[in-house]
């Protein structure tokens, strides 16, 4: 009797870590697939519960691989802070280990652009590194080298994309992201014609071209095509934060105000709102659909100042200000 009292306990404790076992792997799993889906919010949560189940049980690399996951979760959520967090968590705990790309993204999102360029173009001369890692280092370089505009970075950015093309592992992201540097770069005629050419398996790809090939139509001037294909495929696309739908819109937005369509403003900068990846942001896109409404539709702009109060209850005088002046109109 004394002997199976004293295995009992042990064999509870077995059966309580299998099951936290089970558990943070069904969580991480549902985690990745709600990350690559887009849903960065559950993602987020599902990681943070696969995490703490793997600290309890003392599963050191579960955590750590659970820990970058979160990070990278929290930091496609708009939550770089929370994100940089996180990866010094790691990399106290784990001083030896590397953490991929994670460091410059996050730089990137902290504005530190010139550290992040730097951070990748060191990954990517790396041999030690890998070459699944160099290639992705040589992505997000590219992806950065775009957004700066420079005639110079750009055409590197492209003779890098144009090569990693070639590898298997990269020839999706890699095809994607020269249609949006061509036209980023004034190319349109050349990016649509290599859209045109375009066919992805995988639905996230597809709908990135798709955005894609609607950002070209504005840098053409082709705006009311813009609208009329926007608004047909609105509601195929899961509100998540998005940088390319979320420029996409803001671009369209602003030629729409310029071009005297305000209505059309007002639909842009409502459905930008879902995409933007942070609340400093989405703030303002409420105050700039307030105005829109404000110059075409008083009863709007009030159902968005009090939109504002309730999505941003701690703004206060800042609310006020927008239902004041909306009871104004």
């Amino acid at each position: 009797m004394k002997f199976v009292c004293r295995v009992l306990p042990a064999a509870l404790l077995f059966g309580v870590t299998t099951i936290l076992a089970a558990e943070s792997s069904v969580d991480r799993g549902e985690a990745a697939s709600a990350f690559e889906s887009g849903d960065y919010e559950l993602a987020v949560r599902l990681y943070t519960r696969s995490r703490e189940s793997a600290s309890k049980r003392g599963d050191h690399r579960g955590w750590g691989a659970d820990t970058l996951a979160l990070a990278r979760a929290y930091l496609r959520s708009g939550y770089p802070a929370r994100a940089r967090q996180l990866l010094t968590e790691f990399e106290r705990r784990f001083p030896a280990l590397e953490s991929g790309k994670l460091k410059g993204e996050i730089l990137a999102a902290e504005g530190r652009t010139r550290e992040a360029k730097e951070f990748f173009r060191e990954l990517a001369a790396n041999p030690a590194a890998g070459a699944r890692r160099r290639g992705e280092a040589e992505l997000a370089l590219a992806y950065l080298q775009m957004l700066s505009g420079d005639p110079k970075e750009l055409a590197e950015a492209l003779k890098t994309l144009e090569r990693l093309e070639r590898d298997a592992h990269f020839a999706t992201e890699a095809r994607l992201r020269r249609i949006h540097t061509l036209i980023r770069s004034g190319r349109v005629k050349e990016a649509q014609e290599l859209a045109d050419k375009t066919r992805f398996g995988a639905a996230p790809s597809q709908r990135r071209l798709e955005l894609l090939r609607l950002l070209a139509l504005l840098y053409t001037g082709a705006e009311d095509e813009f609208y009329a294909r926007w608004m047909k495929s609105r509601a195929d696309i899961l509100p998540t934060p998005d940088k390319l739908a979320f420029d996409t819109l803001v671009l369209a937005a602003e030629k729409a105000l310029k071009g005297s369509h305000p209505e059309r403003a007002m639909r842009y900068w409502d459905d930008a709102y879902g995409f933007a990846d942070r609340d400093e942001v989405r703030r303002d896109v409420l105050r700039r659909l307030f105005n829109c409404c404000a110059a075409v539709d008083a009863r709007e702009a009030v159902k968005v100042a009090e939109r504002y109060a309730r999505v941003f209850p701690s703004s206060g005088a800042d609310a006020g200000a927008l239902i004041d002046r909306a009871e104004i109109l």
